[in-house]
């Protein structure tokens, strides 16, 4: 037993690179056995998607069928008239801009979101085993465990239905930068890497540069206190970089103070409760049926910070066998755990609760605007989990070096993979969710939508009860002749219910107006339209037309 954290040394030969192509077939493994080729394929069925994955196609079908404006991300046709953002529909605005710049002046659409799911298994498979290449573990068998191990953590598995929260490879290169630095002197180099994935977290979710700014903070100040940066060029790369964030952020969104998102809830209302690392909400060992749910604030499972079975083994392992190499990484790398303290209470937030039960509140003094955006608070544990993954991965191989401990490792990962796999059948958002057949002429809904200008579809998302999937629906048709609606799933939504029919009156020539059934009655739609237009009824629906 050696609970010193001996210094790694450099890789040489071929063998640096049968890691990289052992992570890229565990990834492409994975991406397989969890999504499976035909999703891969891009193929999807409106009936069988769940509301959060269709208002992402919806936002990228509109986006890409449309031509190119500024800011980058409009896309004035959804939600009209103010329009929306692909940022605001959760669409990848990195893929959904590749996808445009690739089909240009084409009606054509490709269902990216599950590849861009497969390719975060793959990228994220190398770069994990990069990573334990260069803290030493040796052995191949040894390696595979622990990168099948860091490809099955709930927190990414639990995430399917969001794509764009899927990718979680951004969060395991920053690591891999940080570990990096010990091996290398070319720090210029890796400040622009570091620039490059923050910059991709940017044009793919808000949320995941958010949780990497306190790494990058931590990886600066310890390159700054072991001498490899002065305190001058730490300012200056800091500086530059914000700089280009805020630059690029602008040429997504723009500032428009019509299209600017509300807070969403605010801050703490999606919390992270203290015990959901080892308390799952659903288990392939503890929990299989979803039952022993954790709500605390009715929200508490959000981020589904489970850690899974195998990951908490390795870390009692770690604490109980490995106590000294703990104290010792904690003390060599003090800043990245001040980092991983911040993420932490930023993720339980002011509001705290164990096992669901409340223990207090303290004292919160919201930040102001951009603070209150992070409402899924929860999600900031994410990187811990991966560092504390892979912590207890390299330390499990430093304590026990006996050839039994690489079948340990092997169970371990079993374990993981069967813990974790129950996940993704009872994921608060899957990627596919069977929904009942609500509308079954779309190709007739097509030709009515292709004749005319602009659609109204009534009521508003929010304001339609329990018929989300049939808006979404004709919201999706009309994505495909990209006809502007005015209406849409947008993150943030600003629009009252109270205020949808002000503008309905009077109605526009060559503009379609939608009357979901399930919520207005013909009387009702005479009423507000006070008979000046023509109604008919369609599957579900009735029109109105001038």
């Amino acid at each position: 037993m050696n609970n010193r954290v001996v210094k790694i040394p450099e890789p040489s030969g071929r063998f640096r690179y049968v890691p990289v192509l052992i992570g890229a077939m565990l990834g492409l493994f994975f991406a397989v056995y969890y999504l499976g080729w035909n999703k891969l394929s891009g193929h999807f069925d409106t009936q069988n998607v769940a509301d959060d994955r269709f208002a992402q196609i919806i936002g990228a079908s509109y986006y890409v069928r449309d031509g190119w404006h500024l800011p980058l991300g409009s896309t004035p046709n959804l939600h009209q008239p103010e329009g929306t953002n692909v940022v605001f529909t959760d669409s990848i605005p990195v893929a959904a801009i590749i996808h445009k710049l690739l089909t240009s002046g084409t009606t054509h659409f490709f269902n990216y979101f599950d590849l861009w799911i497969g390719l975060n298994f793959v990228v994220q498979g190398v770069l994990l085993a990069i990573i334990f290449q260069r803290l030493g573990i040796s052995s191949l068998v040894a390696l595979s465990a622990s990168v099948a191990i860091g490809l099955n953590l709930p927190c990414l598995i639990n995430r399917f239905g969001h794509a764009s929260l899927c990718t979680h490879f951004l969060i395991v290169a920053s690591i891999a930068l940080y570990v990096n630095r010990k091996y290398t002197t070319r720090v210029t180099r890796d400040a622009l890497l570091y620039g490059i994935i923050l910059v991709i977290a940017l044009y793919v979710h808000i949320y995941l540069l958010a949780m990497l700014l306190p790494l990058f903070a931590a990886w600066i100040v310890q390159n700054t206190m072991e001498g490899k940066y002065t305190t001058t060029r730490a300012i200056v790369t800091v500086a530059t970089t914000s700089s280009v964030l805020m630059v690029l952020l602008y040429a997504l969104i723009g500032i428009n103070t019509n299209t600017m998102p509300s807070t969403g809830g605010g801050y703490g209302q999606y919390g992270m409760d203290i015990a959901s690392p080892v308390l799952p909400w659903i288990s392939g060992v503890f929990n299989t049926d979803g039952s022993k749910v954790m709500y605390g604030l009715a929200t508490q499972y959000e981020g589904f910070n489970y850690l899974g079975l195998g990951v908490i083994l390795l870390t009692l392992n770690a604490f109980i066998f490995g106590y000294g190499s703990v104290k010792i990484i904690i003390r060599q790398n003090i800043w990245y755990a001040l980092a991983a303290i911040i993420l932490t209470a930023f993720a339980v937030t002011h509001r705290w609760f164990f096992a669901s039960i409340k223990i207090g509140t303290i004292p919160y003094i919201a930040p102001g605007y951009f603070f209150e955006q992070f409402r899924g608070s929860g999600r900031f544990f994410w990187p811990v989990a991966y560092i504390i993954m892979i912590s207890g991965l390299v330390i499990y191989t430093k304590v026990w070096r006996a050839k039994w401990a690489v079948l340990v490792l092997v169970f371990l990962a079993l374990i993981q993979i069967y813990d974790a796999s129950w996940v993704s059948k009872h994921s608060a958002f899957p990627s596919t969710l069977n929904f009942p057949a609500v509308l079954n002429e779309r190709a007739e809904w097509r030709a009515v939508v292709s004749s005319y200008n602009a659609v109204n579809i009534y009521p508003y998302f929010w304001c339609g009860g329990n018929n989300y999937h049939m808006l979404q629906e004709l919201f999706y048709i009309c994505s495909l002749e990209n006809k502007p609606i005015n209406n849409g799933y947008i993150a943030r939504n600003q629009r009252s219910c109270d205020s949808q029919y002000d503008e309905l009156l009077p109605l526009e020539d060559r503009t379609l107006y939608v009357f979901i059934k399930a919520v207005y009655t013909l009387d009702e739609v005479m009423t507000l339209t006070k008979g000046t237009g023509v109604i008919s009824e369609r599957a579900g629906a009735y029109i109105v037309f001038r």
